[in-house]
Formats: C-alpha cells, structure tokens, sequence
C-alpha cells in the first residue's frame, strides 16, 4: 500500500498532524500535492454546512483549505506552505465569479417563476415584447425592455424574499422573459389614443387608473376594463375627465379660443372631432394666418382636446426616422412654425395619412427590420400654406386665422387657465356629438365623394350632429378643396402658365413639343423662371409634370388628356364644368326638395 492509500485510512486529526509534519519537512516532497488535497477535501466535509454540501471537490477543497488556515493558521507560517496554498487556490477551486453566477442563475430562475405568474407576456402586432400585470387594481401594460418593468420586477422579488436584485439577475430574466413573450406568448394588437373594437369607439383617458372611454350610437360611458389593450408612452398626459352633464352646443366654447370665419369655425369643429374617430384617413389640417394670431396657441388648444402631452407642437426632426418615431409616438401630431416642406417629408406625411407601412434598421449590425404600420393624425401650421405639393395639398384642409387685434390679445397663460376650466364641458360635448353622428352616418347617403371620402362622410355625419342643415359641411368642404387646387397649381410651376393659356381657349391639342413651346411663350412674359429645375426641359418631361396636377386641373375645370390614336401623340386641354360646381348644384337641388324640417339654423 503506498503513501496515499495508508493517508486514506488515517483519522482525520492525525491527517491534520502529516500535514503539519509536511509542510514544516522540506525533505518530504513525493505526492505533497495529492496530499494536501485529500487532506483539505476531508476538512471540508468535516466543516461542511448547507452551502457546501451538493458542491463539487474542487469546491470543498477550497472551503477546506481557507477553514484549515484560519484555525489552524500555524501550519502556513512557512513561506512553502503559503506557496502551496495559493498553488492550489489558483488551480484547483472553484473561480469565485463563477460561484457568483452559479448564485445568480439561481435567483434568476426564481424571478422567472415569481413574474410569470404574476403577469402575461405576449408581443404586438409589430413583434415588440410587452408585459401586462395588475398594480393597484387595475392592469398596466408596458415594454418588456422598459424601465418600468425593470422597477415592478425589482418590487416583486423584494415583497417576496426582502432582498433586492442585483442588475445582473435581472437582465438575465429580462432576456429570458422577452424571448417567452415572443415566442410562447400570444399576439396581441396595440392602440395608440383611440381605436375601434367589437361596434365601439375606444379612447384611451392616460390617466393613472387607466381607464378608457366607450362610444356607441346610444351613449358614451368611462369604463375600467377595456377588452383591447393601449400602449402609452412616456410624452403622455391625462386627459381631463369629460364631463357627463356637457351639451352639444358646448363645443362653441371653443368659439373664443379661435379667431376664425363662421364657415371657417364649422370646418375647424368638424375636423378636431373628427380627430377622434380611428380608421379611416383624416386630413391635415393646415392654420395659416399672420403673425399675432394664435396659431400656436390654437395648436396646443387642439392637442389638449385630442391626444394630451407634455409635448404640445413638433419640429421636423432631421432624419426620417426620426419623423416615423413621432407619427408612431403621437396619435396626434403637430408641427409648429412650418414655412416649407421638402418632397421626401411630403410623400411621408401623405403615407402616414392614408396608413402605408414605413420600416427602419433597429441597429446597423442587425439585418432586421422595424416595421411601422399606421394610420395618423396630422396638422401643420406657418404664415403661409407650407404645404406645396398636390399630393399633400389634396389631403389637407385649409384653415385661415385672423390677426388678433391689440385690445383683445390675452396672455397664453391665462387663455390656457380659462381653457381649462372649459375643457371638460368641451370633451363631454365631443363625445356627445361623435355618439349622435355614429348613427347619422349610417344613412348618411351621399352619392359622390371627394378624394378623402371617409372625413367627408363623417364630417357631414358631425356637421349634421352639431345641428347645422344638410350638406352645409359637404358645401364648405368642397370650397376648401377648391382653395387647395388654386394653392397646388399656383405652387408648381406649370400651374399659373396652365391657367393663363386657357383663360381664352376652350380647347388646346398640341403636340407636346408644340404645348411646351407656347407654355414657354407665355412663361417669358408671366416672369416664370423657365431655367428652374422644375421646368420641363422636354416634351416628354411636360408629360409628367402635367400628371402632377391633372386631378387638380380637372378640379378647376380643365381637362387634361392624352391622345394616341394618330400618327403623332397629342395632349389636349380643354374647358369643362367643374366637379365642385356640379355638386353644389346638385347638393343645392336636393336641399330645396327636401322636407326635412329638422334642420336648424347655423350657429354663429
């Protein structure tokens, strides 16, 4: 039997005393090491308690060996006996990290367990992970990766156990928790402020409670428990609680918060109502006017009524992406001050309107994509009409606001204090009117439509809601949209020339090499910059700005066509009755036939 098997066999007092023996015997040096750790593994059974046990050797030994030397701290006088002891620390134990994380796993399991069965984690419709969870009777819904979710979890351990939880443990089941959310949980849609669900309107009050408001055609009613979930963001504010007792004339509260045309005021009630009602596409909604007269204060007025927040107007931020990251945050967005718009900043404002798909890199080292997917509200407000496009200009409605006269200019503050006295008469009075014109628009039977048909059915639905006749909104509307024409074809460069070639022609058909030589005629003598870049330069190009302005053309009475059948391709403009004329006069007919003796006179 060799050394280390006799060593075996030895009492554990009598291994301590070999030891003792070996480390002062320099001339004994065969299996020292061996020795030394079976020697330590027994100390360490020997002094073992719950958080040694189930350990491995490695493990034991260490715990032996720093037991061994506290106790019995003679033996590693020496300087050998001290080499050998931080030889066998380095080499055979168990990294303390490594215990740390082995802990730390642990812990993490049992955070796991405490919020899954505390909270639902699902993901959205754009494959975001989010938690849902009760806290002071009512449920609350955020990001797996926020803030607040890092906060309710650090709680939830601490009301458990009484001990808190390092950052580490809780990015470890974060992760966890967010792939569970993504891959096990269910989906589930998001709203932002408004939404429409199972034959109702839904509006999200943010307020701490979390309650919502639910519109039907009979009532409107504040609810605690939404069968549809809103996401909030941190911009947010509470909206003021309506108040129940509103009428519907009290919308013309708003009336000395606005210095506006009657017509004009109809146009404004009409579209800021319309603001709350989701899913179909709303117009931008543009104030221009001189300085002095309110359009930011009105602006903030319109937020407040709408979509609350601490950020009341927007500035164009300088990248796109940034721009998508508004319009998803805001429900309702406005931007303050705005003198023009590039065309990349249009063609993204209309596909925010009408609700096309936008998309950003999440990092450029990740391959994925964001997808955006929505459908907003929009206004812009600036001296002048900063909108200068016909695809953006189509979408708009223009509102013109008067210059406040010196002796009732009022202090912001306190205009904004009495508003907000007045704000929940003005809210119970919306939710009364959008109630009453759900029903209204049910038969609502108007025969043609502009190019935003779903705002011109609902705003005659509101218009007829408020009490005003029949078709007086629609009339209104259709003026505006003439406003719009005379705006997008006196803002391209093409459109001015246009209108002056036809004011003593019926009829044009030309080649277009031909058109673009008169065009350029009567350029010259308008003072139309023809060296422009917007210019056309060819015949071909003349093709594709006239295409720019055909709807608005065709809007003022001009007809613009294309005529293959000949030897040569000739376009042709020519006179024609306008479609807003048209139905003027129809709606007009209608109205004196009508025997409707409900209608009341317009408010003022």
């Amino acid at each position: 039997m060799n050394d280390l098997q006799v060593m075996k066999y030895l009492s554990v007092n009598y291994r301590k005393s070999l030891l003792m023996l070996f480390y002062n015997n320099p001339v004994i040096e065969n299996d020292r090491d061996e020795i030394v750790r079976i020697l330590a593994f027994d100390y360490g059974q020997e002094n073992a308690n719950q958080e040694i046990v189930g350990q491995d050797m490695n493990f034991l030994i260490k715990n032996g060996l720093i037991e061994f030397n506290e106790k019995d701290n003679k033996i590693f006088l020496t300087d050998k006996g001290k080499r050998v002891y931080k030889k066998l620390l380095k080499k055979e134990t168990v990294p303390k990290d490594s215990a740390n994380k082995e802990r730390n796993e642990t812990i993490a399991d049992e955070v796991i367990r405490l919020a899954l069965d505390n909270a639902e984690f699902f993901h959205d419709q754009n494959k975001e992970p989010f938690v849902l969870f009760k806290l002071k009777g009512h449920k609350e819904l955020h990001p797996v990766n926020s803030s607040v979710f890092r906060q309710w979890l650090s709680k939830l351990y601490y009301d458990q156990t009484s001990k808190a939880l390092t950052a580490e443990v809780i990015n470890n089941a974060s992760n966890l928790l967010k792939g569970k959310a993504l891959f096990e949980g269910k989906n589930f849609s998001l709203y932002n402020r408004v939404a429409r669900y199972d034959g109702h309107l839904w509006y999200d009050l943010t307020t701490d409670d979390w309650k919502v408001i639910r519109v039907n055609e009979s009532s409107w009613e504040i609810v605690g428990d939404a069968p549809i979930l809103f996401r909030r963001y941190n911009h947010q504010s509470p909206q003021s609680i309506p108040d129940h007792s509103a009428t519907i004339d009290d919308i013309d509260l708003l009336r000395k918060y606005v210095n506006m045309s009657d017509d004009d005021f109809l146009l404004f009630k009409v579209t800021l109502i319309s603001y709350l009602i989701p899913d179909f596409p709303h117009v931008i909604i543009i104030l221009s006017g001189p300085q002095g007269s309110a359009k930011t204060t009105v602006f903030k007025i319109m937020k407040m009524l709408v979509d609350p927040s601490v950020l009341l107007t927007l500035s164009f931020p300088t990248k796109d992406t940034e721009l998508v990251q508004n319009l998803s945050h805001h429900w309702f967005a406005l931007f303050d001050n705005i003198s023009s718009l590039k065309k990349r900043v249009s063609d993204l404002l209309c596909r925010a309107i009408t609700g096309e798909g936008f998309s950003k890199r999440k990092l450029y080292t990740d391959e994925d994509d964001v997808i955006f997917n929505f459908m907003r509200c929009i206004g812009l407000n600036g001296i002048n009409i900063p909108a200068q496009y016909p695809d953006l200009l189509d979408r708009c409605l223009i509102i013109t606001l008067n210059r406040i006269p010196k002796e009732k200019r009022r202090k912001e503050e306190d205009l904004l204090k009495e508003f907000e006295k007045d704000r929940p008469k003005i809210l119970g009075s919306i939710f009364n009117i959008i109630s009453k014109a759900i029903g209204i628009r049910k038969n609502i039977g108007l025969k043609e439509f502009p190019r935003m048909a779903d705002f011109a059915e609902w705003g005659e639905a509101i218009s007829q809601s408020m009490g005003y006749p029949k078709y007086r909104f629609l009339q209104l509307y259709y003026d505006n949209i003439g406003t719009q024409n005379i705006e997008a074809l006196e803002a391209h460069i093409l459109g001015p020339v246009i209108l002056k070639l036809m004011e003593e022609n019926d009829i044009i058909e030309e080649t277009p090499t031909e058109l673009l030589q008169k065009l350029e005629k009567i350029a010259e003598d308008m003072k139309v910059k023809t060296n422009s870049k917007k210019w056309p330069k060819a015949p071909h190009i003349l093709t594709r700005r006239l295409n720019e302005i055909k709807t608005n053309l065709l809007d003022f009475g001009i007809e613009y066509e294309k005529d293959r059948s000949g030897s040569e391709r000739k376009i042709i403009l020519k006179k024609k009755n306008s479609v807003i004329a048209s139905h003027d006069e129809e709606n007009q007919n209608e109205k004196n036939g009508s025997d409707d003796t409900s209608e009341k006179n317009e408010p003022s």
